[in-house]
């Protein structure tokens, strides 16, 4: 009697495992960012924070199961992810899992993105999947905001620069009679570049965006 209370206890228990469920959350996205302008050209990582809300732990080696919707005002992409978990997640934790590295939203227009965890591998069943999944709102090459130049001069041997937003861009720099005499990469809204101008005058900073956009300012170097 008491060997088939044991194996039905047992039965139970691997019935109850095999079954189990846990509530996996999409807490936030990391990126892309709530409510930002980006460039047709950027190349954004998808990436997003999810909370096991137990009560099992989740283990490494195990395989997370996400849904993602990306739409516009005039379509709808559904995309279907498996991520290997490289760390356990205990009920309570939070873990980030990158979906999509450099992905490319180029179409003007905006957009919302949404991820919902279906489950796991090991625990198939997700009692959240069916309530509202989590979403991120923002826009692509909608009124996008023209660069400037908001400082830029010379000193001990250096071009100081900032503009009213972060840039990725090259920068030419051209003497009076129009002679490019320097160029380099900037990808930062402020900072200094190392320049020693062959002579006092006028100089003409030109910037390069990689959308095609392009501003030009001049500065002045004097070498006493």
């Amino acid at each position: 009697m008491m060997k088939k209370i044991y194996s039905l206890l047992f039965a139970l228990i691997t019935f109850s495992t095999l079954n189990a469920q846990n509530d996996l959350e999409v807490r936030s996205f990391i990126s892309p960012q709530l409510n930002f302008n980006y460039d047709t050209t950027a190349l954004v990582d998808i990436k997003i924070e999810m909370k096991n809300n137990g009560p099992s732990t989740l283990i490494a080696g195990d395989t997370i199961y996400i849904t993602l919707r990306i739409a516009t005002n005039d379509t709808t992409t559904f995309i279907n992810y498996s991520k290997l978990l490289t760390v356990n997640v205990p009920n309570g934790s939070v873990t980030e899992l990158l979906l999509e590295e450099d992905y490319h939203f180029d179409k003007s227009n905006d957009y919302s993105v949404c991820a919902g965890i279906d489950g796991t591998h090991q625990i198939p069943n997700n009692t959240r999947f069916q309530k509202s999944p989590t979403c991120v709102a923002f826009v692509v090459g909608v009124n996008e905001i023209k660069t400037k130049v908001e400082k830029l001069f010379y000193a001990n041997n250096k071009i100081n620069f900032r503009f009213n937003q972060k840039v990725n861009a090259q920068v030419h720099v051209y003497d009076i009679s129009g002679k490019e005499i320097f160029s380099s990469r900037v990808n930062q809204k402020a900072g200094e570049l190392d320049f020693a101008a062959p002579a006092s005058g006028f100089y003409l900073l030109r910037l390069v965006e990689e959308n095609g956009n392009t501003t030009t300012s001049k500065f002045i170097v004097s070498n006493k």
